[in-house]
């Protein structure tokens, strides 16, 4: 599976004074999660997006095969470069060759490999669209006056994930956004779906009835054209992929300087 995910900031929203509506029942930490069909991206756009990330993907793989064995990854620098030791860590050391090798940002406006490409290039101005109305639709339901979400091009940041045979994505969050998405550019047989969790977590359980926690999972199995959005804070997960193919998807997500709310 691919993922791409990118960070936006220039948020600027003015909250009321209280979310609190007198004598009603308001709904509180909700977690809105929204589903689109971009169906603008055919069959061979999406086959070409796929070929642009497989070649970075092998590029990563035949680099990791030089090199020697090291030690499990403990820091984030993505300028250190580990041997991966599982079909999971290959994916996650992934993250990190693009990090070196395309840049954290300006993926708009210098992009490089195969961010550079009409197809990524494409995408990337379709998700900051429907991220924006995103964040634009939370912030009128929040009772904000101004509700117009804008995204600097240079801080959106993007990657692609590949997960096949045993790889997976442990539970995660994306700390520093202020918006997550995914999109999936192949779903061959087999591949995994995308957990959500519930983010109050597995306490308290409702006394006496065994099993009624709040925490629950839900599960979108994915086709080609899929993009999710949701809240960075979510925590989501990803597992391997149960046949022979490679799953492939974007995520996206905005990275947070300083987001200004009063």
């Amino acid at each position: 599976m691919f993922s791409l995910l990118c960070f936006c900031t220039g948020l600027s929203l003015h909250a009321s004074r209280t979310p609190l509506f007198a004598s009603e029942t308001s709904l509180i930490f909700a977690t809105p999660i929204s589903f689109h069909r971009l169906d603008s991206f055919t069959p061979a756009a999406l086959g070409a997006l796929t070929s642009s990330i497989l070649a970075s993907w092998e590029q990563h793989v035949s680099e990791q095969a030089a090199l020697p064995r090291t030690g499990e990854r403990s820091t984030g620098d993505h300028k250190t470069v580990f041997r991966a030791t599982s079909d999971q860590r290959l994916n996650d050391e992934f993250y990190y060759f693009q990090m070196r090798e395309y840049g954290i940002d300006g993926h708009q406006s210098s992009p490089q490999g195969w961010l550079a490409t009409a197809e990524a290039q494409a995408l990337l101005g379709e998700v900051t669209d429907h991220a924006a109305k995103y964040l634009e639709t939370i912030a009128r339901h929040a009772g904000m006056r101004e509700t117009s979400a804008s995204f600097h091009p240079d801080m959106l940041q993007a990657w692609a994930n590949v997960h096949q045979g045993s790889g997976t994505h442990p539970r995660h969050v994306h700390a520093g956004a202020v918006a997550s998405c995914v999109f999936y550019t192949a779903t061959p047989p087999g591949a995994a779906s995308i957990s959500f969790f519930d983010p109050r977590g597995s306490l308290p359980p409702l006394a006496g009835h065994a099993g009624m926690r709040f925490e629950r999972e839900l599960r979108h199995s994915p086709r080609a054209g899929d993009l999710l959005i949701f809240p960075p804070w979510l925590p989501h997960a990803v597992g391997g992929g149960d046949g022979p193919g490679d799953g492939q998807s974007h995520e996206f997500g905005s990275r947070d300087e300083e987001p200004r709310v009063s």
